[in-house]
């Protein structure tokens, strides 16, 4: 209590630190949005008929992707031209980037245009590829 007395400026930065990680946490709990690791892709593929959608540059999908993805760019998702995967609202929808960090708004662009079941795999490509997890190529 003596340091909060002490160092009332320093104390608010700590407070406000802690309430802005906190608000942001509560934010992406409530956001509808579930990271998944690998393991969950086939089964989500394969017992609901969701899709992978790779949000990497067209480059780098194509020197590989995970089997049955399907490209499409951050723009695409936030001028909502999203007509390849329009047929998934209802089904699952994996957003994949090079390291599964800053997909969260392109999940609530989705979600906003109707999709209703939008997941974000951990660690994006480079945790597939350090799983021995393939890639194809087309």
């Amino acid at each position: 209590m003596e340091f909060f007395l002490n160092h009332p400026i320093l104390s608010l930065a700590w407070i406000a630190c802690f309430v802005a990680i906190i608000v942001t946490y509560i934010q992406d709990r409530l956001s509808g949005i579930n990271v998944i690791g690998n393991n969950m892709v086939g089964i989500l593929i394969n017992s609901q008929k969701g899709v992978v959608v790779d949000l990497r540059s067209l480059n780098d999908f194509r020197n590989g992707h995970i089997t049955g993805a399907v490209h499409l760019l951050p723009t695409d998702i936030k001028t909502n031209n999203v007509g390849k995967i329009e047929s998934y609202k209802d089904k699952p929808v994996i957003l994949v980037n090079q390291d599964g960090l800053n997909l969260l708004d392109s999940g609530k662009s989705l979600t906003k245009q109707g999709f209703t079941k939008v997941y974000i795999l951990k660690d994006g490509i480079a945790g597939w590829l350090t799983d021995n997890l393939i890639l194809v190529k087309k």
